[in-house]
């Protein structure tokens, strides 16, 4: 991994490798996730693993083979892509790659340059949220990183379909009035010349409720009374 900054290996969660006790494991760094069949050799003194994976690289498609051993008390070893390099294409999609580590980083200039300067932003449940203009981005986002300064993105699940991105997220972090913010949701962009043109918005902040038969007793008999909820600052995106 030594090709990867650990921005970017924590991209979609931490990065690991697992080996199961059935001979079947797993792994995740960046934006390559695998599932592993592996077999145990002694070489020397040491035990060697060698497996074959299959999974995705960047939401695409993906196999190879692998080995892993310890040296120095330290796991070594090397992961291949078949009919491929020695790592993900270009760390996966580089434009999804800069957004997430711009956002752990707290880097607005490196994080509003992800957008189109006509950016279109709307988000369904919020009408009023709607806006344009890469301009109310940094707004928002220079907003966002002030009052919650130990901001985390993770990447959850994301897919690419032509000029369009779904991505699955989970926002946290420690607002300055002490409170919580966990933020889950998904949201679907539109990419024009590398960056993204419009997005339409689903985050909203996990609340406790009062279980599924009320959620859908509410929305087949209109909305009852609610308890006061806190929900993340108005169009972020």
């Amino acid at each position: 991994m030594e090709l990867w900054d650990r921005d970017y290996l924590d991209l979609e969660g931490l990065a690991h490798i697992t080996f199961d006790n059935d001979r079947l494991g797993s792994f995740q760094f960046g934006a390559v996730r695998g599932w592993i069949d592996y077999r145990v050799s002694t070489d020397g003194a040491s035990l060697r693993v060698d497996f074959s994976w299959e999974g995705t690289n960047d939401a695409d498609p993906s196999c190879g083979r692998g080995w892993a051993a310890i040296a120095d008390d330290k796991l070594v070893g090397r992961l291949y892509f078949h009919s491929g390099d020695d790592g993900p294409r270009n760390g996966g999609s580089p434009r999804r790659r800069a957004r997430a580590v711009a956002m752990n980083r707290q880097d607005l200039a490196a994080f509003v340059a992800c957008f189109d300067p006509e950016y279109e932003s709307e988000q369904p449940a919020h009408p009023d949220r709607l806006f344009r203009g890469r301009a109310q981005v940094e707004r928002n986002w220079a907003a966002m990183f002030a009052g919650v300064p130990e901001f985390r993105a993770e990447v959850v699940r994301s897919a690419v379909a032509a000029d369009t991105v779904w991505v699955e997220w989970r926002w946290t972090g420690s607002r300055g009035d002490g409170t919580r913010l966990d933020a889950r949701g998904a949201c679907i962009f539109g990419v024009r010349a590398g960056r993204l043109r419009w997005g339409r918005l689903y985050m909203e902040d996990v609340e406790s409720g009062a279980g599924i038969e009320a959620a859908v007793a509410s929305l087949a008999g209109g909305p009852a009374p609610a308890p006061e909820r806190r929900d993340v600052p108005p169009s972020a995106t």
